[in-house]
């Protein structure tokens, strides 16, 4: 679902400028499907990654535009990943947007495009969006399938999953390193399953929060 409230200057229309969205592994586009190394000895390999980013903002000295937009980016699907791409983003300095979804999103029922539970990222109700979906293998799991699901969510506190994150417009790829996640703060052997909002889905979102960078 792309919504535009408000516009605070006159947008460039130029489609040249697009946004392009990249989950990365260090320096590396991830792929699914494909293994990377976790660890010496150790790999991972995504199935299915999947987030959501919302409620935008460019600004540029005293005078920005507001974006109401919700965008599901999915690995898989390359057309998901070409954000904010009715602006001209050189017309702008900063950028700021929305990891996850705020609760007035998450309490508005049943939604469509972006929005619609049969992309698989709503859980009901009462526990709202999953905002960040990562799915796959890794040898340090000790199952039989070396299987991991992180379902990332929730919108109420006290396990809050979006975050705000600012950052200077100084490339054209936003992009999310998902290495540090998986090096420093997520520990297969303590939990390889989340499927519910719970503390250690906020201390995984808000750790994401921290690992954009625009280039």
């Amino acid at each position: 679902m792309r919504l535009l409230i408000l516009f605070f200057v006159i947008l460039d229309f130029n489609l040249s400028a697009q946004l392009h969205f990249q989950f990365t592994w260090g320096k590396e586009p991830i792929e699914n499907h494909k293994k990377y190394q976790l660890n010496e000895g150790d790999w991972i390999e995504f199935d299915e990654l999947k987030l959501y980013l919302s409620n935008y903002s460019l600004s540029k000295s005293n005078s920005g535009v507001i974006l109401k937009l919700v965008d599901l980016i999915d690995n898989e699907n390359a057309e998901s990943k070409v954000i904010l791409d009715s602006v001209n983003i050189n017309s702008f300095e900063d950028l700021t947007f929305q990891f996850g979804l705020d609760s007035i999103i998450n309490t508005s029922g049943i939604l469509d495009g972006d929005l619609d539970p049969m992309n698989g990222m709503y859980w009901a109700w009462n526990s709202g969006y999953i905002h960040l979906k990562m799915v796959g293998k890794s040898s340090q799991v000790n199952t039989a399938k070396n299987q991991f699901e992180y379902h990332i969510g929730g919108y109420r506190n006290p396990n809050i999953t979006y975050f705000s994150v600012e950052l200077p417009l100084i490339g054209k790829t936003l992009k999310l390193d998902l290495k540090p996640l998986f090096t420093e703060t997520i520990e297969f052997q303590h939990e390889s399953i989340i499927m519910i909002p719970s503390p250690n889905a906020k201390i995984i979102a808000e750790s994401v929060s921290h690992l954009f960078s625009i280039e």
